[in-house]
């Protein structure tokens, strides 16, 4: 893409424009924001300023053009979140690449953040408003290694400012990053010190790197010093006298190859993993289809719409008239801000939403849609193919609102609300993990259970899908699951899910993908998980997934320490098992369900069923689990049928009209009190016809 650098003259800025150059990027112009008036140094929450007197030179240090503004905002808005706000430096910068994008065609902006998040989160929101992407290739690097890599690839860059505990002006200014590598990671060691200098202990200014064809010579300098403290003083230098000078020899604008951490990492993993799939087949059961059943039309109205708390739920809710795909999504999108409406809910309530859609072809039209309807932190979401009978899509969305939540509440609120809900939306391309390629969040927390977006096997540098096959999809959609992970909490991994669904494409790869799973719930492991138990793991064989993936995972997990209780029962029905399972857990006092219908493989009877009976046997046993555990079918908060499309097909009226009868039998409830959705599938696991997935939260 073409791309126009930020640059504040220190090492990271430059080093994320040797990154972009790497992974085929253009650098086509130079952008910098510099102090109004005659200060060194802003107090900035955004920019680097100190050393500004050099930038200029940068312009034909590299032969692009060089476009400037002087800072006239300030750090007004400085929530986690930032909206556009009058006289905010955010502004500024909006401003500054308006101007370059009038001036010649750009697609890109480099940006050379490391951890901050609110540098971040600002950046993308000017790119997201004027319809550039985001590079941000050195987010979430580690330090070490990455100060490591500047030195190797010839940044010479000097310190020209240290405000750190071990750090004094006229010892360790001007000195370059080769002299000050030992220094500072002697302090990281004593100090905690930030290796790259991330926590504001020092700032660099760049006077070569392999993109310039001159280097940048310093002739006058001098030291001033701001704070002469005795433990810590702030320094910084102030450039008076400058020059370029041509190289020693002729440069070569190339830049040297290097496979970045996360592609190391991924080549690594995929070691370990063995390469064939296996194809769990048999005549039987693939013969196997349901009896006819004339008699069973009782109609039930289940609920759309359920709460419990302060979660609620919106249940396969589809649109009420036929048309486009277009047309139906906004149409769904009517209908459930009016359902939200109706409970004093709304949009930005809404953390996770299930997207089904019947033909996967049509995911851009409807992805358009669906965009305009959210905006700041969307929710996260996982999108599948499925075979609708009556719609071309289906929604179904999980909503958190505390209920003693205010309306407009102040700074100390906002923070405290915070602390309860958080999310993780970045839309940056970076080495890191993918970034959102729709409108959703990568993650959204609520207290200390996690709600990931679906993810696939995307290379985040590239975000092209991995080429290889079924294993190297596995592994690098599940390790970018973790990678998201560990931004919502460092000691959070994928060992810690409290549940996940995986959909393949294909029935032989759902060996693949519990290898996969196990593997690397093993590997992330901490000692004290050893006696943990294995995360409930749901598989299901659809048509197709986004971007004509192999492979999905949907994950839930608890960063707060957890200790799961499972319990198992099981019967006999004629030719068939049902299986049930439970979870409960002290992370959210939730509690899952699984109950299983599975073909008996031994089995010499009829190769037919009864759906509508084995449908109510199945409720039977999972109304006796939920007794056992001292549950009601009325906390039940999310309800879901996964079933064997092939084998029941148009038969989901049986299905329904079983669990109805079943629920008013058993306990007196009526259907309009239960919120249902049927999710044909093209198989499930180990033999089974249909799945019932059932989760209370608290």
């Amino acid at each position: 893409m073409r791309t126009v650098a930020l640059i504040s003259g220190g090492k990271d800025s430059c080093y994320n424009m040797l990154e972009c150059v790497r992974q085929g990027h253009q650098i086509v112009a130079l952008a910098n924001l510099y102090p109004d008036g005659i200060q060194d140094e802003l107090d900035s929450y955004m920019f680097q300023t100190v050393g500004h007197q050099a930038i200029y030179l940068y312009a034909d240090a590299m032969n692009l053009p060089l476009y400037r503004r002087a800072l006239k905002g300030s750090s007004v808005a400085t929530d986690r979140h930032y909206l556009p706000t009058v006289n905010d430096e955010v502004e500024d910068l909006y401003e500054l690449l308006k101007e370059v994008q009038n001036h010649i065609e750009i697609e890109a902006v480099s940006v050379g953040a490391i951890l901050s998040n609110y540098q971040r989160v600002r950046v993308e929101n000017v790119c997201s408003r004027l319809g550039l992407v985001s590079l941000s290739y050195l987010w979430q690097r580690d330090q070490q290694d990455l100060l490591t890599e500047m030195i190797e690839d010839g940044i010479d860059a000097r310190i020209i400012k240290v405000a750190a505990l071990g750090l004094e002006p006229q010892k360790h200014l001007g000195k370059s990053l080769q002299e000050i590598d030992p220094i500072i990671k002697r302090l990281n060691q004593k100090f905690r010190l930030n290796v790259c200098g991330e926590g504001g202990e020092y700032e660099t200014f760049t006077l070569d790197c392999p993109l310039f064809t001159q280097k940048i010579v310093i002739d006058k300098q001098e030291i001033l010093v701001h704070s002469d403290d005795a433990f810590a003083p702030v320094g910084y230098l102030r450039f008076l006298e400058m020059h370029l000078e041509a190289k020693d020899a002729i440069p070569r604008l190339t830049v040297s190859v290097r496979q970045n951490p996360w592609m190391t990492a991924v080549n690594d993993l995929c070691q370990h993993f063995t390469t064939d799939s296996k194809i769990c087949s048999d005549d039987k059961f693939q013969n196997l289809k349901v009896a006819k059943n004339d008699a069973i039309s009782t109609c039930c109205n289940f609920s759309v719409f359920k709460s419990y708390g302060d979660y609620h739920y919106v249940h396969g809710l589809k649109s009420d008239i036929r048309g486009t795909a277009s047309e139906e999504m906004q149409r769904v999108m009517e209908l459930l801000i009016a359902i939200l409406r109706k409970k004093s809910l709304n949009l930005d309530d809404i953390i996770f939403v299930n997207l089904y859609v019947s033909e996967m072809s049509e995911f851009g039209n409807v992805n358009a849609i669906f965009k305009k309807n959210f905006q700041l932190n969307p929710p996260s979401r996982a999108c599948v193919e499925i075979n609708l009978m009556d719609a071309r899509l289906s929604l179904e969305c999980l909503v958190f609102k505390r209920s003693s939540e205010l309306n407009q509440p102040n700074k100390d609120q906002r923070a405290e609300l915070g602390d309860i809900h958080d999310v993780l939306h970045v839309q940056s391309i970076s080495h890191w993990a993918p970034a959102n390629i729709g409108p959703y969040s990568q993650a959204h927390r609520i207290c200390d259970v996690i709600f990931l977006a679906g993810q696939i096997g995307l290379i985040p540098g590239s975000m092209k899908l991995i080429v290889g096959g079924i294993k190297e999809e596995a592994i690098t959609s599940l390790y970018n699951a973790n990678q998201i992970l560990c931004v919502i909490d460092n000691n959070v991994s994928i060992a810690d899910a409290i549940f996940a669904i995986c959909y393949v494409t294909k029935s032989e790869f759902i060996h693949n993908a519990r290898e996969v799973w196990n593997v690397m719930q093993k590997k992330c492991q901490k000692t004290t998980d050893k006696d943990k138990m294995k995360c409930p793991l749901l598989v299901l064989v659809v048509p197709h997934l986004p971007k004509f993936a192999s492979i999905e995972w949907q994950i839930v997990a608890c960063r707060k320490e957890n200790q799961q209780v499972q319990s198992v029962t099981s019967k006999i029905v004629k030719s068939f098992k049902i299986t049930t399972e439970s979870y409960s857990d002290n992370c959210n006092k939730s509690c899952i369900y699984l109950s299983s219908l599975r073909f008996k493989r031994e089995s010499i009877e009829t190769n037919s069923f009864d759906i509508y009976e084995m449908t109510y046997a199945l409720c039977c046993q999972l109304h006796s689990v939920l007794q056992e555990n001292h549950h009601s079918w009325l906390q039940i908060l999310n309800m879901k049928i996964y079933y064997n499309q092939f084998m029941i097909d148009i038969e989901e009226r049986l299905i329904q009209s079983a669990i109805g009868t079943a629920l008013w039998d058993l306990d007196r409830v009526d259907a309009t009190s239960i919120s249902l959705t049927l999710i044909p599938v093209i198989e499930l696991e180990n033999y089974s016809i249909m799945t019932i997935y059932c989760h209370k939260f608290d």
